[in-house]
């Protein structure tokens, strides 16, 4: 009897350990975190980094990714820290059809514990093969403009299905400030330009709008 229920006793205190410590994300703390950084951060580049530091300290996961949509396909755009993930994801990938499909995050443990078709079998290699707990899809409108992949949590704990939602929320805020960092950026280099051009100019320069 003791040889038979020991090993039973030993993943019931893991399993346990894992569902009770589970729930350590300050939601609200962190989503006024998120506002606070959505509107101060100007430029892709930083928001990405400010925002993947504040997952990780949301989270604690051992990895976080963001891919962002360039050329049909996803490429990294920001690691923390450095990661074993892959650098490209494409449409066509298991995981990537699932949160497109869903519109929710793939939990690599509720992939086992759901339909075992073709489509799921392969998206739980593919994040296995990459230590990704955890896929969350950005998306702008109705169009998938990024990913963010994280790996697993301090201590093996599981990402609960309130903290999925709220991920997701973060994801859809944090695709609306990518966008405005974007358009920001395009507006500085495209003023920047103007004035390189309008400081090499030796004549006059007038403008005039449709109405002369």
């Amino acid at each position: 009897v003791a040889f038979t229920m020991a090993p039973v006793h030993g993943r019931l205190q893991k399993f346990s350990t894992k569902l009770i410590a589970a729930k350590t994300m300050d939601i609200a703390n962190t989503m006024r975190k998120a506002g606070n950084i959505f509107q101060t951060v100007s430029t892709s580049s930083a928001l990405e980094e400010q925002f993947s530091l504040l997952l990780a300290e949301a989270l604690t996961s051992e990895h976080i990714t963001i891919f962002t949509l360039s050329d049909n396909s996803y490429r990294k755009a920001n690691s923390l820290p450095k990661s074993p993930v892959a650098s490209v994801f494409n449409k066509t990938d298991a995981p990537i059809e699932l949160i497109y499909q869903t519109r929710d995050p793939v939990y690599r443990d509720s992939l086992t514990r759901s339909r075992l078709n073709d489509r799921v079998k392969s998206a739980i290699q593919q994040m296995d093969e990459n230590n990704i707990s955890v896929m969350v899809g950005i998306f702008s409108k109705t169009e998938l403009t990024g990913l963010v992949a994280f790996g697993p949590r301090a201590g093996g704990r599981i990402y609960d299905k309130i903290e999925q939602d709220a991920l997701q929320i973060l994801c859809n805020q944090f695709a609306v400030a990518l966008e405005n960092a974007q358009l920001y950026t395009e507006v500085q280099d495209s003023k920047i330009r103007n004035e390189i051009m309008l400081d090499q100019l030796v004549s006059g320069v007038i403008v005039a709008n449709p109405e002369r």
